[in-house]
């Protein structure tokens, strides 16, 4: 099940302020101004998590584009075997990563 959330930064919230404030829409400005207010303000650790998961997610992209690409030319296959061995490497380390972030720990590199 894909996770179609998008989270904005406060960033991208003034931003937004700022064009709907442009716009004249003073309703837009202050239904951004109540979410600012009610803005939960994720952890760094909930933030990098999040990040990886989108690491994750693109890394995985990318495999099955191999796969596709494989299935449907099978002579080039030692080249995509080697990137697919690289991309699998990737997506174990990011997995590793949110565990420990999840869990607790402190992630150490080699």
């Amino acid at each position: 099940m894909k996770n179609n959330k998008t989270f904005l930064t406060v960033d991208e919230y003034l931003d937004l302020y700022l064009f709907a404030k442009n716009l004249g829409d003073i309703q837009w400005q202050n239904e951004i101004i109540a979410q600012l207010k009610n803005h939960n303000h994720k952890t760094d650790k909930t933030w990098e998590i999040q990040a990886l998961w989108e690491s994750f997610e693109r890394v995985n992209n990318k495999i099955l584009a191999l796969y596709k690409e494989l299935r449907n030319d099978s002579t080039i296959s030692e080249a995509i075997g080697e990137k697919l061995w690289t991309l699998k490497q990737q997506r174990i380390e990011i997995s590793r990563e949110i565990r420990c972030l999840q869990e607790g720990n402190t992630f150490i590199t080699n």
